[in-house]
């Protein structure tokens, strides 16, 4: 048995009721909350963890013959997942016009599909561009950057440089409903024209 209950927001949640008959004889009813596929509920709007309760849905059991049980309250509470992420760098030391590769870790949780941004010391963020989720792409000031989720890797093409340079790169994933997670890496670069060393 099946049915959709709805809070003042207009988030649905579709109840599912199943029974067994325990030792003693005695049937137990087990209800099962199902979100819709793919929705993000309204909640406060708090970055991190944060729960958004459903109450006063009000069970009643009848039998074959048409008696009532008495009646249950469920109260349901959905809570808010957000996204982690893990990025890694291969060799932290380059030569300008390499490019540089990582591991990268996406666990976007039920608010799916993220966003993904990337930003090179306190520069501007540069948003990463997919049409399928799960190729991202884009262009910093420093370098050209590819993220596969499915895969785990990340690369940047490097542009050279006249001088050793140091680059943070802090990539940030935003879930559907704008939970953030960030993590980082540091680089070293120097210019592919160096001359030999004695």
């Amino acid at each position: 048995r099946t049915m959709v209950v709805a809070d003042a927001a207009g988030n649905q949640i579709t109840l599912t009721m199943t029974t067994t008959v325990n030792s003693c004889g005695l049937t137990v009813a087990t209800i099962t909350a199902t979100l819709p596929a793919g929705d993000a509920f309204d909640h406060l709007a708090v970055q991190g963890d944060n729960s958004l309760t459903i109450s006063g849905v009000t069970v009643v059991g009848t039998d074959a013959d048409g008696d009532d049980s008495i009646s249950g309250t469920v109260n349901i509470t959905v809570v808010d997942s957000v996204p982690t992420l893990d990025v890694s760098l291969t060799d932290a030391d380059a030569i300008g016009g390499e490019t540089v590769s990582g591991a990268f870790t996406l666990a976007v949780g039920a608010d799916d599909p993220a966003t993904l941004s990337v930003r090179i010391g306190e520069g501007a963020p540069v948003q990463l561009t997919t049409t399928d989720n799960v190729t991202y792409t884009g262009t910093t000031a420093a370098a050209a950057i590819s993220v596969n989720v499915v895969a785990g890797t990340w690369s940047l093409a490097l542009d050279d440089v006249s001088s050793d340079q140091s680059y943070t790169l802090t990539f940030t994933a935003t879930d559907k409903d704008g939970d953030t997670s960030s993590d980082d890496v540091s680089l070293s670069v120097v210019p592919s024209n160096l001359p030999p060393s004695a």
